[in-house]
């Protein structure tokens, strides 16, 4: 049960220290937040006691929210950051890296797009702007991860192969009106920023 786990946190108590202050054992507790255990209703005022809350709040459904942001490293890279570092993969083993690393980062991306689909409308507008970084940099993964597969393919193979770079394969795989777009964006953005900074 999340809330007892949140509350417990909140409290700054360790599981042990919940269990002695409830008189539960602490394997029940820790299997109830886990949810792999549905505690008896006396378990519960027990545990709900010690929080200070009541039986109610502890079984309450919690709320979707909208999720922090995950940290994305890559996939705030600009397409020529990223043209850069991919260039800059010089064998295997670099390459299988970049590539797992780029997965895990289109993952997390997706596992928040789905969190934020799930959250009430209140939180979503709430979110929208990081909904928009988030897509944009959803849209980087993908291409950053079909880039990454295509070098680390190409430096596994003995033969000479030609890689494609970002951009190249931007074109291949999506419409060339929306990569220009993103380029003029990303193009002004950096403008901005350089702008602001010699502002500043």
């Amino acid at each position: 049960m999340e809330p007892i786990r949140r509350l417990r946190a909140e409290r700054r108590m360790t599981v042990r220290q919940l269990a002695e202050a409830s008189g539960v054992n602490k394997d029940t507790i820790s299997a109830v937040e886990r949810g792999l255990r549905r505690p008896h209703s006396m378990t519960l005022g027990k545990i709900a006691d010690a929080l200070g809350v009541s039986v109610g709040e502890l079984e309450a459904s919690p709320v979707p929210k909208v999720p922090k942001v995950p940290a994305t490293p890559i996939s705030n890279l600009s397409l020529e950051k990223a043209e850069e570092r991919l260039w800059g993969l010089g064998d295997e083993k670099e390459a299988h890296r970049f590539l797992d690393d780029v997965r895990r980062e289109r993952a997390a991306l997706e596992g928040w797009m789905d969190r934020y689909a799930t959250a009430p409308s209140d939180a979503r507008f709430a979110a929208r702007q990081e909904f928009e970084r988030v897509e944009s940099n959803l849209a980087r993964a993908s291409l950053y991860q079909t880039a990454a597969a295509d070098h680390w393919s190409k430096l596994l193979d003995p033969r000479p192969a030609p890689r494609k770079g970002v951009v190249e394969i931007a074109l291949d795989g999506m419409d060339a009106r929306a990569v220009a777009r993103e380029l003029a964006r990303a193009q002004a953005e950096q403008t901005r920023v350089v702008d602001s900074g010699e502002a500043g």
